[in-house]
């Protein structure tokens, strides 16, 4: 790159920004801008890279990040100058709109709540249990033992000690004893996620014989014989 870059970009950056600040208040305190933006993309921007490395990312998480959103927003409004009349007229339609596509029951993606009760009542002694994304154990949990759920940091051996098993792929089942089972109940949920070629199902397809299966949102529930 050409070292005179610098020279000749510095002024045009400085004139970008002064033909920016003219939109924007006198008052505006850049040290609250910048504090406000942070809280508002950094927690969802940080989240989102982690989830190329674990494939969780529920926007419920960043709620709180929404509070900096509106606070940033708020913020940078009130510094354009504006007369307040005008800055009415452009605030309405977004408040109307908001308030016309408000969902106060937003759908949660997968519906554990109907899912696990049927499984319970599928399950037996000569049941294993297998939960795939391996992450979906906690909402799977939630509904099927409160008590495991509450005890977090052991939930995972407490739902083994009753055949429930958590995995990705078929090579998870290396650490799996099948053969005390004669019943197996495949609870899928975020497989092409977590399991893009999905060999799980692939596995039991070609070792068990296929007896039934549920939809459910964002679940699917299949059962295998022997």
């Amino acid at each position: 790159p050409s070292p005179c870059l610098p020279v000749s970009f510095s002024p045009r950056l400085l004139v970008s920004l002064s033909r920016f600040h003219v939109f924007l208040s006198s008052r505006i305190n850049i040290k609250y801008l910048i504090i406000l933006g942070l809280w508002a993309f950094l927690p969802v921007i940080l989240g989102y890279i982690i989830s190329q490395y674990n494939a969780i990312f529920y926007p419920r998480y960043y709620l709180y990040s929404s509070v900096g959103l509106y606070l940033f927003l708020s913020y940078l409004f009130s510094a354009v100058n504006l007369k307040p009349v005008y800055k009415a007229l452009i605030f309405a339609p977004i408040v109307i709109y908001s308030a016309c596509t408000l969902d106060l029951s937003p759908s949660k993606g997968e519906d554990w709540k109907n899912a696990v009760p049927e499984i319970v009542k599928e399950k037996d002694d000569s049941t294993a249990v297998l939960v795939s994304a391996w992450y979906q154990y906690r909402p799977f949990t939630y509904y099927y033992n409160r008590e495991y759920f509450r005890d977090y940091e052991n939930t995972i051996e407490l739902l083994k000690k009753e055949n429930v098993f958590c995995l990705d792929k078929a090579k998870g089942l290396d650490s799996v004893k099948l053969e005390p089972f004669s019943k197996i109940i495949l609870v899928q949920s975020h497989q092409p996620v977590a399991d893009p070629e999905n060999t799980v199902l692939t596995y039991f397809s070609q070792n068990f014989s296929f007896q039934k299966s549920k939809e459910y949102e964002g679940i699917r529930v299949l059962v295998f014989g022997r």
